[in-house]
């Protein structure tokens, strides 16, 4: 039966390359080389230190990463591949321990169990040094490989209860969405951590060997070291460690394969509300297009698929203010200090664009629901329209508290008001060309209720697919006038060209936003039901 699990999981993963899947392979082939990069790193780093001390520190550092990776993802992602959810074959005649069997080996199947075992593999490099430490890095590596993914599978399977409570499903989300946004300036820092306090970390180490974490790491390097007693004394309780993930894990598998159908109660409870309180409803006015703007308002705050768009808003201004920061230009041997310009090309640029464009979505979030819609005599003008307020009433303020504060806390308090109209002018352009584009193709997204991490189906097409991820560089090439007229102003230094910049991009903002607008609505009414058809896919 194991073999059986295994065959399943593998007949997905090569799924992917039957179905044509095109963004999917391109992110699996992206995802292999930047994890084979790292990988190079670190097996460089592990040639040039070439001593117990410097490999305890590699090893316990890069390996203890590596596990708590393992365990603490699932958290977020677990539902991103159900190939092997004990939720789905609980029914079939599979018992506990096959089907742990199957999960233990099948995550190695798939782009982070092949770059897990690379990473194993490349880590091998720092133990060269001694003939005694390389081959005990074998046995010692596959305890940490070992560990480190039955600890995930026991977080995945214990954390079940917990993830189905959508509020903290969300929450892990977010949290999840904003580490992988400040992944650069936090392994910045970390890296700076690491080489400014190397003394401590060594001293760190020593207790947190005797952890989980780093226990299989340190085997090792403690025999490397000619500490035979306390590299045997390290793989009995790395054995102990690994077999408590075993029992803990089967329990809580047990425990899940038994009660399929029975987690209602650690869903959230639903909300009694007072008879004519209609939510946002009652707080928008009661037109057609009031009603439209409050629910695409309530899906973008509700829906954990359409709020990761919301929330990298302000993590993105707050990551261009880290990136601001200004660097040494050196010309025919004259020092010059210049700001960084991709934060403001950004925050002028691409973080308006992106915001604009996200509405090109809303229908195939929507899916079935569209059907209110679609069904509803409505004239496209009040669809286009509803959808454009709700989505400004939730990105205009964001854009203008994350410009203004942005061009202040980066010294440019000058600078913030064509800023401010750039920025407008620039969400204008990108929510025009998305009024009309979401009524001639629609944006794959997952089903509603599954993880926002799991790859869409990709049913139209390469080509399609390539469109819709281009045109979002048209409002960015529409915004040229200000990112000329920003130029002119740092090097003239009079802000009357920035401002002339910052001008034609608005009045470009508000004619793409009207004619886009006009076109999607006309085209809406005669493709209603072509677009219900598309979105219906997506449910």
């Amino acid at each position: 039966m194991v073999t059986v699990l295994l065959k399943l999981k593998i007949d997905h993963f090569l799924a992917i390359f039957r179905n044509g899947n095109a963004w999917a392979i391109v992110g699996l082939v992206f995802g292999l080389l930047y994890g084979l990069v790292a990988l190079v790193v670190v097996a460089g780093l592990g040639f040039t230190l070439q001593n117990p001390a410097d490999s305890l520190l590699i090893l316990g550092l890069a390996g203890g990463l590596l596990t708590l990776a393992w365990w603490l993802i699932p958290l977020v992602a677990a539902g991103a591949d159900p190939t092997l959810d004990p939720e789905r074959l609980a029914p079939y005649p599979i018992t506990v321990r096959q089907l742990m069997g199957g999960q233990a080996l099948g995550a190695l199947i798939g782009v982070p169990g092949a770059l897990t075992v690379l990473a194993v593999l490349a880590l091998i490099t720092s133990n060269f040094y001694s003939l005694a430490a390389t081959l005990a890095f074998i046995p010692a590596g596959l305890l940490g490989l070992t560990l480190a993914i039955l600890g995930g599978r026991l977080t995945a399977v214990a954390s079940i209860p917990l993830r189905s409570r959508r509020s903290v499903s969300n929450a892990l989300t977010l949290l999840a969405f904003a580490a992988l946004i400040f992944a650069g300036p936090l392994m910045l820092a970390t890296i700076t951590g690491i080489t400014s306090n190397t003394e401590q970390l060594r001293q760190i180490l020593g207790y947190l060997q005797w952890s989980p974490v780093a226990s299989a790491w340190a085997i090792a390097p403690q025999v490397g070291a000619g500490h035979y007693g306390l590299a045997l004394a390290l793989t009995a309780l790395t054995l102990v460690y690994c077999a408590l993930a075993w029992f803990i894990w089967q329990f809580f598998a047990a425990k899940t394969m038994a009660s399929v159908g029975d987690s209602a109660g650690v869903r959230d409870e639903g909300k009694t509300l007072a008879q004519g309180n209609l939510g946002l409803l009652g707080r928008f006015p009661a037109t057609v297009r009031g009603a439209i703007a409050a629910r695409t308002l309530d899906m973008m705050l509700r829906d954990s698929r359409t709020n990761l768009n919301v929330l990298m808003m302000p993590l993105m201004y707050i990551l261009m203010v880290f990136i601001s920061g200004s660097f040494i230009v050196s010309a025919n041997g004259v020092e010059e200090e210049m700001t960084n310009p991709m934060a403001f090309v950004m925050a002028v640029a691409f973080i308006p664009a992106m915001a604009g464009y996200s509405q090109s979505a809303l229908a195939s979030f929507e899916g079935s629901a569209f059907s209110l819609h679609a069904l509803s005599p409505l004239r496209g003008i009040d669809d286009r329209l509803g959808r454009a307020y709700g989505m400004m009433l939730l990105y205009l303020p964001m854009i203008v508290l994350g410009t203004l504060a942005f061009a202040f806390l980066t010294g440019h308090a000058t600078w913030a008001l064509p800023l401010l109209v750039s920025a407008l002018g620039t969400y204008f352009i990108a929510n025009g060309i998305a009024n009309y584009l979401d009524t001639t193709f629609n944006a794959p997204v997952v089903p509603p209720g599954t993880s926002p991490w799991k790859t869409p189906e990709q049913p139209d097409g390469m080509a399609k697919t390539m469109v819709r991820g281009f045109i979002i560089f048209i409002p960015m090439a529409l915004s040229l006038p200000t990112l000329i007229g920003m130029a002119a102003t740092d090097i003239v230094g009079s802000l009357l060209w920035f401002w002339l910049g910052a001008a034609v991009t608005a009045l470009i903002g508000v004619a793409a936003f009207y004619l886009g607008v006009r076109a999607g609505a006309k085209n809406y009414e005669q493709h209603v039901a072509d677009m219900y058809q598309r979105v219906a896919r997506y449910s």
